[in-house]
């Protein structure tokens, strides 16, 4: 392992069971421009199979790369608040373990830190479940601004597009620890920073694309669902005189229809029932609210014991038309 002393950026990887996923996409970050700018920390939640014999034939001499194995499983949000822990760099990115880098992501995120202000405690960069397009870079000082920004909440809830400035996020990772139970103890750090008059610097640019593979998904965004509202019990909003307006951006924050639709499109083209199976749960994940998940599941009963009669496909189409006018 090299000395990271002189490193700006920690690529930390939290991971569980998902060795060889893990390998093929660190065989890629490994092979992007300007990787050996960075220290790269794995952070390995006890999987069944231990990644570092998962990753034994990587040449580490020729990167500053790190793997820690947790005793025990300490939960998905107890990797990812270890993340902030052990950072020993300015800057960090919690990169997950089956998200896909681009080839320029490192230069993206050095341009970034070259440029803004130095009170800036996260950048938030873009992705394809943006709801919106982003036209141009933004800052937001506090939490109604960021309402009113580009960046909406599902950007902020998935995990690889985010980076910190650690020497500033560090004094609220308690925020983290006290808020780890709503799946969302990132959000929760940014945000104590934010009503402490730090910024969030919104970017246009991308430097990750989601891996929303179904047979990849192995997090439920049901239970992201109904512990994301519990955010809202934190102390700065329940005194925020913009509390309604706050909770409606967290709240509708996650909507991910176009995937939706990309699966339920599936389902009705294939005739196995056990990829109608997987793609049945892959859609349940990727509900918005409770309504809409009961929703989906009452319809998708319909249609298979209608076997796609007249009547079935004509619930699906209003289901779907539906869907799109979210």
């Amino acid at each position: 392992m090299q000395n990271n002393s002189h490193k700006l950026l920690t690529i930390t990887i939290p991971s569980f069971n998902r060795n060889k996923l893990l390998k093929s996409n660190l065989i890629k970050l490994l092979s992007i421009s300007n990787i050996d700018k960075c220290k790269i920390l794995i952070l390995d939640n006890n999987s069944d199979i231990q990644v570092q014999e998962t990753l034994k034939d990587i040449n580490y001499s020729k990167h500053d790369i790190e793997i820690i194995r947790n005793n025990v499983n300490i939960g998905i949000n107890g990797n990812i608040l270890k993340c902030f822990e052990l950072c020993t760099t300015k800057w960090m990115w919690i990169l997950s373990d089956d998200d896909i880098v681009f080839e320029d992501s490192v230069d993206i995120i050095m341009n970034s830190i070259s440029k803004i202000d130095n009170d800036v405690i996260s950048i938030n960069f873009s992705s394809s479940i943006d709801q919106i397009d982003r036209t141009s870079y933004q800052y937001a000082s506090n939490t109604y601004e960021l309402t009113k920004s580009q960046a909406t909440f599902s950007s902020l809830l998935f995990l690889s597009t985010n980076i910190y400035n650690h020497d500033l996020i560090y004094k609220y990772f308690s925020s983290g620890i006290n808020y780890a139970y709503t799946y969302l103890p990132h959000v929760a750090i940014m945000l104590s920073g934010l009503e402490e008059d730090k910024k969030l610097y919104i970017s246009k640019d991308r430097i990750v694309e989601w891996n929303n593979d179904i047979d990849e998904i192995s997090w439920s965004i049901i239970d992201m669902t109904l512990k994301r509202r519990q955010i809202m019990n934190m102390t700065y909003f329940l005194n925020n005189r913009n509390y309604k307006k706050i909770k409606s951006y967290i709240l509708n924050g996650y909507d991910n229809w176009k995937t939706i639709i990309k699966y339920t499109d599936f389902f009705l083209s294939t005739n196995s029932r056990i990829k109608k199976i997987k793609v049945l749960k892959s859609i349940l994940r990727n509900s918005n609210y409770d309504i809409l998940t009961i929703m989906v599941y009452a319809i998708f009963r319909i249609l298979l014991i209608t076997e796609f009669t007249s009547k079935g496909l004509k619930i699906f189409n209003l289901y779907k038309l539906f869907v799109q006018k979210r």
